[in-house]
């Protein structure tokens, strides 16, 4: 790789890192800012739903009020005439103040009137039974026959949960005494929620608070309610969240689980702002890199550039009495100068180092301990094969070869006969092959072998001999170990040409699948 690629590479990988470290730390920053304020957004939700809620039993406790300070009704309660009923109760009062129930008692706490009705269906009911039952009960919170009781909250029903409102029955200057208690329900329903939810674009639904049956995020809810804390907030998906709040009954206790489900339209502008924020650190990075390699580009590379050609001229012509040209007053002037007294050097010895080279080149070539060709001399013949190969259409064999067990002969029995498993290793895949075909060690323990392909010799041939001359050896020399060896035979096919570096590697993946295949 270059000079110029690696400049390229680091710049680019230390801008990709910082602009991954500022997304992250960005993202860390801004999306728990809008986390926060989505969570900030469904409490403000949920107060507003409690205060609709609360604003609902208000509007039910002042038309009971209204009703309960009376002259008629407190005269009603007295006599009980029947133009009151006629001219007061009729199905419209219903509709008009939307109420489900509307109860008169007197003083001692009987009912003198009563009437339930169904806004839906516009049909009279009777009065739930439970809601009796309330009545009656000792620590029910209506004080009767005081002028100052004012009872409002939430009953639950078998029919639904209800509003409720009672109020003394006074005259129509709030002045007594109390004749009684009138009380006004008016049902918490579908109907509600779903104006609760269109006016506040949300979704809301509830559930009892001691549901047996209540689903899971309800549950869940529920368990993290505390005094302290009466809302819960919690992610439905990646594109609802959900707020949760209790509502209490006209005991304080609390009756209803309500839930509020919204879009995470907040969280969503803040994912939509931290991929703006990134794509504008991406184009700022990739334009700060930009100028940062061109500045590097004019005051060290070009300069580098021209002197790796001056010396890569000085090595082609063969010439050391050239000299490298490098302008400026820094460490690359230095190096010209340093580089300038080398090839003085260099030209004084050339004659010496052209015979040593030439005597290291020949023994570069050779595996001192088993006479084979080492890796270098096999690379160098293979290339030349190969072209051969090309030339005359024929294909070829490369058979990697590995000692199995090499490290136990060596760990148990010690080098000596680690070296003599190597040696006998040679003198095999001389007998194997071909004087023609190339043999050699790679590398520890690993042997290589290219042959040119023919009718006589194929890779099911040099298998089979290969195993005689491995079982006679075995069998017959006076060895302290057995010589076995793990093969992988890959063909090269001049219509389909590959490099020696890929044929190695097909043949040593085949060659270690087969010997991990005897290790199981």
């Amino acid at each position: 790789m270059t000079l110029r690629k690696k400049t390229l590479l680091i710049v680019g990988a230390t801008l990709f890192i910082l602009i991954v470290l500022l997304s992250l730390m960005s993202r860390l920053i801004i999306l728990r800012t809008f986390l926060n304020l989505e969570e900030k957004d469904v409490f403000q939700n949920i107060h507003r739903t409690q205060a609709f809620i609360t604003e609902n039993l208000a509007n039910v406790n002042s038309t009971a009020r209204d009703w309960a300070a009376w002259d008629d009704t407190y005269e009603f309660i007295k006599d009980k005439n029947d133009k009151y009923i006629k001219v007061n109760l009729v199905d419209s009062t219903f509709s008009t103040l939307r109420l489900n129930l509307i109860m008169l008692m007197d003083a001692s706490g009987n009912i003198v009137l009563s009437k339930g009705y169904d806004l839906k269906s516009n049909k009279d009911l009777p009065v739930p039974e439970r809601f009796l039952s309330y009545l009656s009960d000792k620590e029910f919170p209506l004080q009767r026959n005081h002028l100052n009781s004012n009872m409002t909250g939430i009953v639950l029903l078998p029919e639904g949960p209800l509003f409720i409102a009672g109020r003394p029955i006074l005259k129509s200057d709030d002045k007594g005494p109390a004749r009684g208690t009138l009380i006004f329900g008016r049902y918490f329903d579908t109907d509600y929620l779903k104006k609760l939810s269109d006016a506040g674009n949300m979704t809301l639904d509830m559930s009892r608070y001691n549901d047996p049956e209540l689903p899971d995020d309800f549950k869940n809810a529920r368990d993290s309610f505390s005094a302290d804390s009466p809302f819960f907030a919690k992610l439905l998906s990646k594109s609802k969240i959900a707020g949760y709040t209790t509502v209490n009954d006209v005991y304080g206790k609390p009756a209803l689980i309500l839930r509020i489900t919204m879009q995470r339209d907040i969280y969503n502008q803040g994912l939509n702002n931290f991929y703006y924020f990134v794509l504008s650190l991406t184009v700022v990075g990739f334009v700060l890199g930009i100028v940062t390699f061109f500045l590097l580009e004019e005051q060290v590379l070009s300069r580098l550039t021209r002197l790796s050609r001056d010396v890569k001229n000085i090595g082609a012509s063969g010439n050391p009495s050239m000299r490298v040209h490098v302008t400026g007053k820094d460490e690359l002037s230095l190096l010209k100068d340093e580089i300038n007294r080398m090839l003085e050097a260099l030209e004084c010895s050339e004659k010496a180092l052209r015979k040593s080279k030439e005597a290291l080149i020949a023994l570069s070539l050779r595996d001192e301990l088993t006479g084979l060709y080492n890796r270098r001399g096999f690379l160098t013949l293979a290339e030349q094969q190969l072209k051969v190969a090309n030339r005359a259409k024929k294909g070829l064999l490369m058979i990697f070869a590995d000692i199995d067990g090499m490290k136990e002969i060596n760990d148990t029995l010690g080098h000596r006969q680690g070296d003599s498993a190597l040696i006998d290793t040679a003198q095999i895949l001389g007998k194997t092959f071909r004087e023609s075909d190339i043999i050699a060690r790679y590398g520890g323990d690993e042997f290589i072998i290219l042959s040119i392909e023919n009718t006589e010799s194929g890779a099911e041939l040099f298998e089979t001999r290969l195993r005689d001359h491995l079982k006679y050896h075995n069998n017959y020399e006076s060895r302290l170990y057995t010589l076995s060896l793990s093969t992988g035979f890959a063909r090269y096919d001049p219509e389909n040409p590959l490099s020696i570096e890929d044929l190695l590697v097909e043949a040593d993946h085949i060659m270690y699948g087969k010997k991990n295949d005897k290790k199981r």
